[in-house]
């Protein structure tokens, strides 16, 4: 509710110069008849001073922003000049009585200037993430061959290594496939993050993707001793509309950074129809039309030894660790915020719970329905 609606009936002089906001009041033409003491700090002058201007010297286009107030009952957003020539933002709200215009304004030059930079910081990300995008194959290139000349000198194929030179070739191949995975989850953070590569939205068999996804993983299973359990009894209805390519990159990362937390244990990978009331407090908005089936639930529990509460803060935020020291939390965040962006990207939810030494719980719903 506009405050001047009640305030234009009492005796103005008396309670807008009690106001925590610069008040001024003007005649129709935009003629200052009398402001308060908040205005004259605001505007950086006295009120002798800036009763010598009118409402459009002090306000770009005040009359204007003053009309729209009152022809819109809401707040309004402009610039104004102080009288030391310096520009900034504020907020007015103003009301019509007597034939004067009551005009209530507030300094937003703080919150004005941060959304800016924020929008600004968007912006450049978007671009940076771009560039990361387009330039994938050139990071990549000379790490892939240090990688495999390096494994061919291992296979004699420069003749052969002495003891020395062998250790060598070994420490040098192994950084290069660990710097290339770390690349490789950076590249996809960034295409994830803006969405480099668009949405490739189609039918496919949701439970043969996840089976395929689980074989491709074998190894590093049967590395860590862990038992992988795949459910889907539930699912009535195998052929789902979204992006699979997407739900490679959940998955895989989640199945990642499962391995990487659990020794000699078991993950569970379970699908179910979740009830709309849990689609709706998951934080999706549940169209017209939609049931249970509409959704797909995913849920990867394992019994590793889970995420501290500052582990799970931040858990999705890779920016947060490039200060720190600890790589493999970084490059486990490039993972597990590309597999977030995903879900974002395919309007669905993401949640982890986890305990240290309890495991970990993450799940997610999409929608699997073509609107």
């Amino acid at each position: 509710m506009n405050n001047f609606n009640l305030l234009a009936k009492l005796n103005p002089n008396l309670i807008l110069k009690h106001l925590p906001n610069a008040v001024i009041v003007t005649d129709l033409g935009g003629n200052i008849l009398w402001l308060n003491e908040n205005t004259a700090a605001l505007f950086e002058g006295t009120k002798s001073a800036l009763r010598k201007h009118t409402l459009d010297e002090l306000i770009i286009n005040g009359l204007d922003s003053v009309k729209s107030s009152i022809a819109k009952d809401a707040p309004v957003a402009t610039a104004a000049i102080s009288l030391s020539d310096e520009e900034f933002f504020v907020e007015l709200s103003a009301v019509e009585n007597d034939d004067k215009y009551y005009i209530s304004i507030s300094d937003t030059t703080a919150i004005t200037n941060f959304l800016s930079t924020a929008e600004k910081s968007g912006r450049l990300n978007k671009d940076k993430n771009q560039m990361i995008c387009k330039i994938a194959t050139e990071l990549k290139s000379p790490i892939q061959s240090i990688q495999g000349f390096s494994k061919a000198l291992l296979d004699g194929l420069g003749g052969e290594l002495t003891e020395k030179q062998a250790k060598y070739a070994r420490i040098i191949s192994k950084n290069a496939v660990d710097y290339l995975y770390f690349l490789d989850k950076f590249i996809e953070f960034a295409q994830t993050e803006s969405m480099c590569v668009p949405l490739n939205l189609q039918v496919f068999d949701v439970v043969n993707a996840i089976q395929n996804i689980i074989r491709a993983n074998e190894d590093l299973f049967e590395m860590k001793n862990i038992k992988v359990n795949f459910d889907a009894e539930e699912i009535t209805k195998r052929a789902i509309y979204s992006d699979e390519n997407m739900l490679k990159i959940i998955l895989q990362n989640i199945i990642e950074a499962s391995v990487k937390l659990t020794d000699l244990g078991l993950i569970d990978i379970k699908l179910t129809y979740p009830d709309l009331v849990e689609v709706r407090k998951s934080g999706i908005t549940v169209k017209e039309g939609q049931r249970e089936n509409s959704y797909l639930k995913i849920s990867v529990i394992d019994t590793g030894v889970g995420y501290t509460e500052s582990d799970l803060e931040d858990l999705t935020e890779p920016y947060v660790h490039m200060l720190r020291s600890n790589r493999k939390n970084l490059v486990r965040t490039f993972g597990l915020g590309s597999a977030r962006n995903a879900v974002k990207a395919l309007n669905g939810s993401w949640e982890v719970r986890s305990e240290v030494m309890q495991g970990c719980v993450i799940t997610i719903i999409l929608p699997i329905e073509k609107e």
